[in-house]
């Protein structure tokens, strides 16, 4: 499948007063990290390790 998506100017991003972007990229190795802005706008849930939850022992985190 193919997937659109923005990449903005990281020294621009950067240089604003924001904290936090929806479209800033990098590098990693042998795999692709959606990052932050993939969870915008979702529920994350979290759970902490060795610790017992409804949906089963940490840790995970799902959304």
């Amino acid at each position: 499948n193919t997937v659109t998506f923005n990449v903005g100017n990281s020294r621009e991003l950067f240089a604003s007063a924001n904290n936090a972007f929806n479209n800033l990229a990098g590098p990693a190795a042998s795999s692709f990290g959606w990052g932050l802005p993939f969870f915008f706008g979702r529920r994350v849930y979290t759970a902490i390790a060795s610790r017992m939850t409804s949906a089963g022992p940490g840790p995970y985190y799902a959304f």
